[in-house]
């Protein structure tokens, strides 16, 4: 349900002519929600590589890719050489597919960004992205391809001690929003879990949860007397 611009097509046809031997064409996109109406940024992050138009040689984009999946699937042009000699999708991943297989692209080919939203994508309670808050099998995945990226390439990059611990602060924010609503949705066991693993992450995402009294409250309640906590938090 995601929707292309007249000329986005164009647009990557002209990025392909520019780098022939680029594996991947990825331009930015438009948030919208069901009835194509602007979403915040405070709900969805724009993503993407950068404010201007950029070509990135094999391996220059990975630290851009390190701590999250900046590129929207429906944006995104594959080269049909990069695809074939990679093998396609790891099937091993169902949530971050996309993004395991961008790096690995980005690793061994030019990629093209076009900084000039082209493509609507849209945001809404029945995509698949709003399924995974009943557990934490994509933040397990999500968690399994930084470490596997990490310990492959993190050691080459200049600035691989930070882009680690920026990666870990986006998945302890992660968990402790996976906390949040479990909790809300009356599964206290799940909510525990994710909270003392965000902890676990990054010890100081106890200073952002302190920062917002109401959420200190939930999750400190949570953590002492889980029974309590549902009660007291559930909609249900």
């Amino acid at each position: 349900d995601d929707v292309m611009d007249p000329g986005h097509l164009a647009s990557h046809l002209a990025a392909i002519e520019s780098m022939p031997g680029a594996g991947l064409v990825a331009s930015a996109t438009r948030i919208v929600d069901e009835d194509g109406g602007a979403v915040s940024d405070s709900v969805v992050e724009r993503g993407g590589l950068g404010a201007d138009d950029r070509t990135f040689l094999a391996g220059d984009a990975l630290p851009l890719l390190a701590s999250s999946n900046p590129l929207r699937c429906s944006a995104v042009t594959l080269g049909v050489e990069a695809h074939r000699r990679l093998g396609g999708f790891d099937p091993s991943y169902r949530y971050v597919v996309d993004w395991e297989f961008w790096l690995r692209v980005a690793r061994g080919w030019p990629l093209v960004w076009r900084s000039r939203p082209t493509v609507a994508f849209r945001w809404h309670s029945s995509s698949e992205t709003h399924r995974f808050k009943t557990g934490t099998k994509d933040l397990d995945e999500t968690i399994r391809l930084v470490d596997e990226l990490f310990a492959r390439d993190g050691a080459s990059w200049p600035e691989g001690d930070r882009l680690r611990r920026a990666a870990d602060r986006r998945l302890a924010r992660a968990f402790v929003n996976r906390s949040y609503d479990a909790l809300k949705n009356g599964d206290p066991t799940l909510a525990r879990a994710c909270l003392f693993r965000a902890v676990a992450l990054r010890p100081a995402i106890l200073g952002t949860i302190a920062a917002d009294p109401r959420l200190a409250a939930q999750m400190a309640v949570l953590a002492v007397a889980p029974g309590v906590a549902q009660h007291v938090f559930s909609k249900r």
